[in-house]
């Protein structure tokens, strides 16, 4: 199998990837009105969710990798997940969908 530090390594460096492109995703959605209508409240979610889930991971290593953090950090990983994929159908629509609470 692969070492330890060559995991953790490889996992930082693709964390570190995504927060590159979500923060230059938020920079250019800025930009354009109806992009920023369309894809700002995901962005923004997967942000807080990304930030949530960096902040456990960084936890969980400084504190020698505990089993709870460990399995919260996994768990969560679901989230990044689902707003990954919220900002992904945004970027699929045309128009904001009509709201069922309207």
């Amino acid at each position: 199998g692969f070492a330890m530090p060559t995991i953790v390594r490889t996992h930082s460096a693709f964390v570190w990837l995504t927060v590159g492109v979500l923060l230059v995703s938020l920079h250019m959605t800025r930009k354009n009105i109806e992009v920023k209508k369309l894809l700002m409240r995901p962005l923004k979610r997967f942000a807080a969710v990304v930030l949530f889930q960096g902040a456990i991971g960084y936890l969980q290593y400084f504190l020698g990798v505990p089993i709870g953090l460990v399995a919260i950090h996994v768990a969560t990983s679901v989230a990044v997940w689902l707003c990954a994929l919220d900002v992904y159908w945004s970027s699929r629509l045309s128009a904001l969908p009509n709201s069922v609470l309207d």
